[in-house]
């Protein structure tokens, strides 16, 4: 694989940081408050103009998760629907163009649309163990299904992974492998 593709193949997708606009003149703690009722929060970015320092409504917020992003993006608009200050913000997956490349995790993958039934992470060890030496395995279980995260010693391992698992059936699940 050339240097090229390889960086191509790791910004797939950075499964941590949300982008936000249209906030008005929100300070970086108070949006630091509001996004803990998702999970933690590693880092916020916010946007200042450079010439004024006043803030441009925009920013960024890195969770320690996956799972707590994902539930903002999808939980922050139905709770944001009543409340005049929040109800016109812009909530969205960071695209991989905008994310620093030391905040992309190359080694860890992330599986979605797991069978209950049948995964464990035995099961994921083993067929993710033909890609790479794994680290850690780690499996979680809420009312949305199964997930899982897999950790390789090589970052090489993780991107063949993702590029010959992912939209592949298993145990009858289409499952969804990104970084």
């Amino acid at each position: 694989m050339s240097k090229e593709s390889l960086e191509k193949a790791i910004k797939v997708n950075c499964t941590t940081t949300l982008f936000f606009a249209r906030m008005g003149s929100i300070k970086k703690e108070e949006l630091k408050q509001y996004c803990e009722q998702f999970g933690p929060v590693k880092d916020i970015s916010m946007m200042v103009d450079t010439e004024t320092q006043r803030p441009k409504g925009c920013g960024f917020v890195k969770f320690m998760t996956h799972e707590d992003a994902k539930l903002c993006v999808e939980e922050a608009p139905k709770r944001n629907r009543n409340d005049p200050h929040k109800r016109n913000w812009v909530i969205e997956w960071a695209k991989s163009s905008q994310i620093k490349e030391g905040d992309l995790d190359k080694m860890t993958i992330y599986i979605s649309n797991l069978n209950q039934q049948n995964d464990n992470e035995d099961m994921i060890r083993q067929k993710f163990s033909v890609y790479g030496n794994i680290e850690k395995v780690t499996t979680i279980e809420n009312s949305k299904g199964m997930f899982a995260f897999v950790k390789y010693e090589q970052m090489e391992s993780a991107i063949e992974a993702i590029n010959k698992e992912n939209g592949k059936e298993w145990c009858g699940n289409l499952i969804v492998v990104e970084f």
